[in-house]
C-alpha cells in the first residue's frame, strides 16, 4: 500500500496529462490489461522485485482506468436512466467488499493463491474485452452520427 500510494503521488499528474486526449475505450483496454497482468503477477511473482513491478503495473492501471469507469457509465447509460446506472455503479463496491473476501478466501483455502489470482486475471481480461468492445462500438456509432449530422 505504501509503494502504491507513493507511486500515485509521484505519477498522477504526469499520467493525467498523458491520457487527457485518449479515447476512453483505449484507456479502459489498457487498465483491464494491466489488471489481468497483475493477477498473474500476484499468482506467480517469485521475488519481491517482481512483486513490486507487478504493483507498479497495478498502480498504472488504477490511475488510468478508475477515473474512466465513471465516464464509461455516463457513455453507456441512456440519458433518461443515468441516475439508475450510477446507483448500480456505486453498489459495485459494496458487493465487492462483501463477497470478494468470502469467495477469495474460500478459493484461496481450497485451491491456493496461484489459482485464485490466475482466475481473477482471466476474469478481468474477459470482462475487460466485453467492456472495450461495447465502448468501441459506442464510440464508432457516435462518430458516425456526428458525421451524418454535419
Amino acid at each position: 500500500m505504501t509503494f502504491n500510494g507513493t507511486l500515485v503521488i509521484l505519477l498522477q499528474m504526469f499520467i493525467a496529462r498523458m491520457i487527457r486526449s485518449r479515447p476512453v475505450w483505449k484507456l479502459i483496454a489498457f487498465s483491464y490489461t494491466a489488471f489481468a497482468i497483475v493477477g498473474e503477477g500476484y499468482a506467480f511473482a517469485p521475488s519481491l522485485s517482481l512483486l513490486l513491478a507487478t504493483e507498479f503495473v497495478f498502480t498504472l492501471g488504477e490511475m488510468v482506468g478508475l477515473p474512466q469507469l465513471q465516464n464509461t457509465v455516463g457513455l453507456l447509460a441512456p440519458e433518461d436512466k443515468r441516475g439508475a446506472y450510477f446507483a448500480i455503479f456505486g453498489v459495485r463496491w459494496s458487493l465487492a467488499e462483501t463477497f470478494g473476501p468470502l469467495l477469495g478466501g474460500f478459493t484461496m483455502h481450497v485451491a491456493g493463491g496461484k489459482v485464485l489470482f490466475s482466475s481473477l486475471g482471466l476474469l478481468i481480461i474477459v470482462s475487460g474485452a466485453f467492456l472495450v468492445r461495447m465502448l468501441y462500438a459506442r464510440t464508432a456509432r457516435d462518430a458516425a452520427s456526428v458525421q451524418l449530422t454535419a
